[in-house]
């Protein structure tokens, strides 16, 4: 696009935006946000072009306008967090956004007394709730698996992937097969737990943590978990030339990257879709 470079966002910088954002699938609203950003870097660091989205329909939110809210709900927690003086778990600050996490992320009740214990935060990692909480409130719907454990909903992705379960939007795949996005969640083995992208959907507990991509550059992501430090903290992820993950040194335990691939229909809308659903799987049984 001929848009002269002056560091001004003018009418013909936002029709290059706007031609760009239809060309890559995205909402085309001439807005350069997370996702377009992201879109923009993987295309020129990278040189690879974003999948396109779908449209989405009517009772749908689009998959771009989720991944922005999943961007933005992550951020808005880090800064809680990190605003001058750093909080920690146990602080009594932390007790009602903990509190929060716990009854609107996973449906639970926790009371200040064990979250301010440190016994007890450490036989409950927290770091699960929080991406829980991210997804409700960016509004996922009931198409995420929400839990305190990320296994179960990291299992519940790579089912939706290996059975093809096109009416479920979100899949999980090996670390090393997509290039990652904002919004994706990068799962990786912890302690020392030997989860993999095959054994995860077992009946063994094994210790595992995610975090979300809120940023993408050419040779690096910016990603946010919920736990990290005593905290909502950041860290940052090395990818290659190409694009994808590095999967060596501390990263070498990355196994899975899940996404939202997919349109979010309305909670009741999916929840019709998991009880046809269930009904078929209960028939061929």
């Amino acid at each position: 696009h001929a848009v002269t470079i002056d560091g001004h966002f003018t009418a013909a910088t936002q029709r290059a935006v706007r031609a760009f954002q239809s060309w890559a699938g995205l909402t085309v609203d001439g807005v350069c946000g997370p996702r377009t950003k992201s879109a923009i870097a993987a295309a020129v660091g990278a040189k690879l072009w974003p999948q396109p989205v779908p449209s989405p329909k009517l009772g749908t939110t689009s998959t771009s306008m989720l991944l922005d809210e999943i961007v933005r709900v992550a951020e808005t927690e880090y800064r809680r967090w990190n605003a001058g003086r750093k909080l920690r778990e146990t602080d009594s600050d932390a007790v009602p956004v903990l509190q929060r996490y716990y009854r609107e992320g996973v449906k639970m009740q926790i009371g200040a007394a064990e979250l301010q214990d440190t016994n007890w935060q450490r036989e409950h990692p927290w770091s699960a709730v929080f991406i829980s909480y991210v997804m409700r409130t960016a509004g996922a719907g009931a198409a995420f698996r929400y839990s305190p454990a990320h296994q179960d909903y990291i299992a519940a992705a790579r089912r939706n992937r290996l059975d093809n379960v096109t009416a479920n939007p979100f899949w999980a795949y090996r670390a090393d097969e997509v290039v990652p996005q904002v919004g994706d969640l990068i799962c990786n083995a912890r302690g020392n737990s030997g989860a993999t992208y095959d054994n995860i959907g077992d009946k063994q507990r094994r210790k595992t943590h995610c975090d979300i991509v809120t940023a993408v550059s050419p040779s690096k992501l910016r990603v946010i978990g919920g736990n990290v430090n005593q905290n909502v903290d950041v860290k940052e992820l090395m990818t290659l030339p190409d694009g994808r993950l590095a999967l060596t040194g501390k990263q070498a335990a990355i196994f899975a990257i899940v996404r939202c691939r997919g349109n979010i229909r309305s909670e009741e809308h999916t929840s019709e879709l998991q009880s046809h659903s269930d009904l078929v799987c209960r028939l061929l049984l």
